[in-house]
């Protein structure tokens, strides 16, 4: 199923909570419903940090920080390792 991004911005709502229960019923990103929760990440930073730990692939980014809090993400940075 693919679910449409408009769904994931309500799930972050207090009032679309329920939602939450859906998605990890129906959809293998709920982990990007919960990534976003804590730190008010991106909608866009959410669903690339999910499909690389859905996929067990490594998120090559400059921006580790956004990631780094998220447990089990394997991160790189290629242009802090070339310099």
């Amino acid at each position: 199923m693919i679910a449409d991004s408009n769904l994931f911005i309500y799930v972050t709502q207090p009032d679309y909570g329920y939602l939450i229960d859906w998605f990890k019923q129906n959809t293998p990103l709920a982990s990007a419903i919960e990534s976003r929760r804590p730190c008010k990440m991106s909608l866009g930073d959410a669903l690339i940090a999910a499909t690389a730990l859905e996929h067990r692939l490594i998120l090559a980014t400059r921006n580790v920080k956004d990631f780094e809090w998220i447990t089990g993400l394997k991160i790189v940075n290629p242009i802090r390792e070339m310099f």
